[in-house]
C-alpha cells in the first residue's frame, strides 16, 4: 500500500515549500486544488508553481 502526505503551504517561503517533499523522501506531488491560486500568495499560484518546481 501507498503512502499519502498532504501539505499546506501556510508561512512558508516558497523555497522552504517546494523542499519539503525532497526533504522527505516525497517523489510525487499533486496539486489538488479546485481553484490552484492563492490570493493572499500568490507565488503559490499554479502557475507559478510550475515554473519554480524542479
Amino acid at each position: 500500500m501507498e503512502t499519502v502526505c498532504t501539505i499546506g503551504h501556510s508561512n512558508r517561503s516558497i523555497e522552504d515549500f517546494i523542499g519539503l517533499p525532497q526533504q522527505n523522501g516525497i517523489d510525487f506531488v499533486l496539486d489538488i486544488r479546485t481553484v490552484p491560486k492563492s490570493r493572499h500568495n500568490p507565488q503559490f499560484d499554479q502557475d507559478q508553481l510550475s515554473h519554480r518546481w524542479p
